[in-house]
């Protein structure tokens, strides 16, 4: 049995882990939410439950049997993209606002921590512009009939277009270039990379945190001061145009580094 956190607001996440047959049935009420992107076995889903956090989700090996790309460019960016997979099986999903959301089954479930870094490096392949942050073990995406909190349109299904399924060949993130003495700096130069991936891309609503604190948890583990990792991520912070608010990037950093 696997398991997706479910949240009901992207503000309000709890690790509320929930089997994917209970999921489905939301689709139907008011307003069905979001869940986390990718499926958790009973033990992680456990672990998270236990820590009643969505952060730390990323060490945990994750398990999808479709990949998901989330446009919000509108029609033209759509028609892109299902040229670009012409021949493939997918489905299109109005996301309730001026964005789209496209699910490819896979050949094969899929499963590991590579898993999400696997599909976005495809996606990249793609050169469609599509929301690269989806790809974290951590993310959440709105649910078939959530409701959009600004248009009021619930997310719904347009059309399935039959086709092959994706054939994913999992992928490790490539080892680190450089290091200034040992794996200590390793940790440091992951750190330094999220900090660049997260002025280019800033993070969905709901996401934000678990982006935040994945970032500083690099650096802490670096053995970067706190105050240094704090003042690194609040300058990519007030970047963003919906940003945390200074008690919500502190809480962050203070759980990575565990104070």
């Amino acid at each position: 049995m696997y398991y997706r956190e479910w949240v009901l607001k992207p503000n309000h996440r709890r690790g509320c882990m929930l089997p994917l047959k209970l999921i489905a049935k939301f689709e139907k009420a008011p307003d069905a939410g979001y869940a986390s992107v990718y499926m958790f076995d009973a033990d992680s889903a456990a672990a998270i439950k236990d820590a009643k956090s969505s952060a730390g989700m990323a060490q945990y090996p994750v398990y999808s049997d479709t990949l998901t790309m989330d446009l919000d460019q509108g029609e033209a960016q759509l028609a892109l993209v299902e040229k670009a997979i012409k021949g493939l099986a997918y489905s299109v999903y109005n996301s309730g606002g001026k964005g789209f959301h496209v699910v490819i089954p896979l050949t094969a479930l899929v499963s590991g921590t590579s898993v999400p870094y696997s599909q976005r490096k495809w996606v990249e392949s793609l050169n469609v512009d599509a929301d690269l942050s989806l790809y974290q073990a951590g993310h959440i995406i709105s649910l078939p009939g959530r409701k959009h909190p600004k248009t009021g349109r619930r997310k719904s299904l347009l059309r399935v277009v039959a086709g092959n399924p994706l054939t994913l060949e999992l992928c490790h993130p490539p080892s680190r270039v450089f290091s200034l003495s040992d794996s200590d700096q390793s940790e440091f130069e992951r750190g330094l990379w999220r900090l660049l991936e997260l002025v280019k891309q800033e993070p969905g609503v709901g996401n934000r945190h678990v982006a935040l604190w994945s970032t500083a948890k690099h650096f802490a583990d670096a053995g970067l001061e706190f105050d240094t990792a704090l003042n690194l991520l609040s300058e990519v912070n007030d970047t963003w145009q919906d940003p945390k608010t200074n008690e919500e990037l502190r809480a962050a950093v203070s759980q990575a580094f565990k104070r």
